[in-house]
């Protein structure tokens, strides 16, 4: 309905489940593709991530006028995007490597050194063409601000993917990283929602590597809320709560909610925490103080709750 509405307009970017990149690859020939990371999501509609970043080299593979912008510092990706005819590398870096440690080409063990990762068989971390260095965006002739409004080294990371995206259509590197200083909320996300005498910060994270990703934004011990749906956009499967390190959270008050509270609930009882369980997102945060509050639900349960949190909003309004 978007690319509808705008016919006229010069560029389209759309985010694509991994599943269906060759069908939409070859619906619109794309000029760049974006491949941040490749890690396992919704099992029980899903494959293997190894055999989800083969589907996807082979996609790319017959798109030979195709740039695509690769994070050379997850291995999943690397062998994807090595069948690419026009790979540009970026060392956006890899919080989640949970499933990298065998080679996605010939399953010996990957030895990680820093940087960079190596297997016996040849394949290894290419030669970035960009890298981050002191939140800036580095490539061989030119430096440019990565003074971004989003939280987060997984922002910066996408940032600089972004803007490699951006020049690679031909678009001025200054140019493209000016419109990256103005994003501050991303459909939803990291926004300050004002309930009463609580402040919600939303967050999203829906799989070990998003929430790997957003463990920097959760420094302060704030309260939280945690709610996880597993509806069919979320994936059946809930095991990948057992790959978040929760035990790193420390002292905190601690909700659990949604659908499958009760499967989160026994997720922090194991790692040490103390946490209540309420299903209802709403009453979950009247078990909550004042002040301000983050609250990080997986895909279904964050679209839920700010529908909810809006419509109290039109009531009240």
């Amino acid at each position: 309905a978007a690319l509808a509405e705008a016919r006229g307009t010069e560029y389209a970017v759309i985010e694509v489940d991994e599943l269906h990149l060759a069908a939409v690859a070859e619906a619109v020939d794309p000029a760049v593709v974006v491949l941040l990371n490749l890690t396992r999501d919704q099992l029980d509609r899903a494959t293997e991530v190894g055999a989800i970043a083969s589907a996807v080299g082979k996609a790319l593979a017959r798109h030979s006028s195709t740039v695509v912008v690769a994070n050379a510092d997850d291995p999943m990706v690397v062998s994807a995007a090595a069948l690419a005819s026009r790979p540009i590398w970026v060392a956006a870096g890899a919080s989640w490597l949970g499933d990298a440690s065998s080679c996605p080409r010939c399953g010996q063990t990957l030895t990680f050194t820093e940087p960079g990762w190596h297997c016996a068989c040849g394949l290894g971390r290419p030669t970035p063409d960009w890298w981050i260095e002191d939140s800036k965006a580095c490539t061989a002739d030119a430096v440019l601000p990565l003074d971004i409004r989003l939280p987060g080294q997984v922002n910066r990371s996408n940032a600089a993917m972004a803007l490699v995206a951006a020049c690679a259509v031909g678009i001025p590197a200054d140019q493209a990283a000016s419109a990256l200083r103005e994003v501050e909320v991303v459909a939803g996300r990291y926004a300050v929602v004002h309930r009463g005498g609580q402040d919600l910060r939303m967050l999203l994270a829906k799989n070990p590597a998003g929430w790997a990703g957003m463990l920097s934004m959760l420094s302060d011990p704030r309260p939280l809320l945690v709610i996880i749906n597993a509806r069919e956009a979320d994936g059946r499967d809930t095991s990948w709560l057992w790959d978040v390190p929760f035990e790193q959270f420390g002292s905190r008050q601690v909700v659990a909610s949604g659908e499958r509270a009760a499967d989160l609930g026994v997720r922090l009882s194991y790692a040490g925490l103390e946490h209540r369980t309420v299903a209802d997102p709403l009453a979950a945060l009247k078990a909550l103080p004042p002040g301000q509050i983050d609250v990080v639900a997986n895909y279904t349960a964050f679209h839920q709750f700010r529908r909810r949190l809006g419509r109290e909003r039109e009531v009240a309004g």
